[in-house]
């Protein structure tokens, strides 16, 4: 009855460390995927704030400019420039990665 009993404590053992061995495992995917999905956000966002900055510059150039012929009674009109380009292409990876 005792060798019954130590195989079944055994058994229950083994089973418990194989559940807390995939949720461990799980876990430490989830953190990788996480840090992956911040990785990617920062590759993504570095460009845009570099963008903005060496943009910034031109654009106060720009306001200048129009503020002066505004008050020379003379506007210029000039098109809407896009000035942030982003790539999706990240994002549907992530989406098909199920991020």
């Amino acid at each position: 009855m005792r060798r019954i009993t130590l195989e079944i404590v055994i058994g229950f053992i083994g089973v418990y460390a194989a559940f807390a061995l995939t949720a461990y495992k799980e876990r430490r995917d989830q953190v990788e995927r996480r840090h992956q999905i911040k990785r990617a956000l920062i590759a993504e966002i570095r460009p845009i704030t570099e963008t903005a900055r060496n943009n910034a510059v031109l654009w106060r150039q720009a306001i200048a400019r129009y503020d002066s012929s505004v008050a020379a009674g003379k506007p210029i009109v000039r098109p809407f420039i896009e000035t942030v380009a982003l790539n999706d292409h990240v994002w549907e990876a992530t989406k098909q990665g199920g991020g």
